[in-house]
């Protein structure tokens, strides 16, 4: 199988595992009316490069996208929460967390090692242990929140081409307490 496309159905469900390791997938049109992406849907999928994740999507589970062969990948509005390891050791390059989004799980994004640049949405409050560790080509990090409730440990372990932190004017020290010391002076506000 190559390709997957869904009708749009309002209480579709879509369960845990269903494409997992289906190396061939190259792309996966999710339906209109999914709520959730649950656990290792798409894991392993190495070869998945076109994903549509429709507005209805509020949630993604752990391991959904685990290991998918995806540069880019479109989060829309709707989503509240990104699992423990949805797209750990994924091909991404580049990925922008909506504002919508309020937790991001413990290795979210860890071993994604393509990836250059992120931005992180406004409503974030929480960002789980080793949410990005060892993404060894990340060079650039932006957070939108000046309230963060908890980030949690080693969330750069690893990232050694991290140059930039951005975080919000005023919202310098409330970063500092939560960050490692030596992520300090890479620290600027916009």
């Amino acid at each position: 199988m190559t390709y997957v496309e869904f009708e749009d159905n309002d209480g579709i469900e879509i369960e845990n595992n269903v494409f997992t390791n289906c190396t061939g997938l190259t792309c996966a049109i999710l339906p209109n009316g999914l709520k959730t992406i649950y656990e290792e849907t798409f894991c392993g999928c190495t070869k998945l490069e076109d994903v549509f994740i429709p507005s209805t999507v509020t949630g993604i589970g752990i391991m959904a996208f685990c290991g998918i062969g995806a540069k880019e990948i479109e989060l829309p509005d709707s989503i509240e929460v990104i699992g423990m390891f949805a797209f750990f050791n994924s091909k991404l390059t580049s990925v922008s967390i909506p504002n919508s989004v309020s937790t991001i799980g413990d290795s979210a994004f860890g071993h994604c090692h393509n990836l250059e640049r992120v931005e992180v949405g406004d409503s974030v409050v929480r960002i789980g242990k080793k949410a990005f560790e060892n993404c060894t080509m990340l060079g650039e990090v932006t957070f939108g929140s000046a309230i963060i409730g908890s980030i949690g440990d080693y969330i750069f372990k690893k990232c050694k081409k991290l140059k930039r932190i951005n975080v919000p004017a005023g919202a310098m020290n409330a970063y500092k307490r939560m960050l490692l010391t030596y992520l300090h002076k890479k620290l600027v506000e916009f």
